[in-house]
């Protein structure tokens, strides 16, 4: 059997044969990327550079809480 989960976590077991689980999830929290303007004589467009979160990345995930209800009303998205 696993030990203690972590706190943001919820241990299941499913059966007295199967060991328990932890089970933890993310919920995405931000949007935010850099772009680059681009002219050519054909035509202007914005280019994608990267994610302003560690490692380029695009989005921001935070820890969830077990048992609290999370939607994608209150995401920040942003452009640089």
């Amino acid at each position: 059997m696993l030990g203690s989960c972590d706190s943001n976590a919820i241990k299941v077991k499913l059966s007295e044969t199967l060991p328990a689980r932890c089970y933890s999830y993310e919920y995405l929290s931000a949007v935010c990327i850099i772009v680059k303007y681009k002219e050519t004589e054909q035509h202007e467009s914005w280019e994608y550079v990267k994610g302003c979160f560690a490692d380029g990345s695009p989005v921001e995930y935070l820890h969830a809480e077990p048992g609290k209800d999370y939607s994608f009303n209150h995401v920040r998205f942003e452009v640089r």
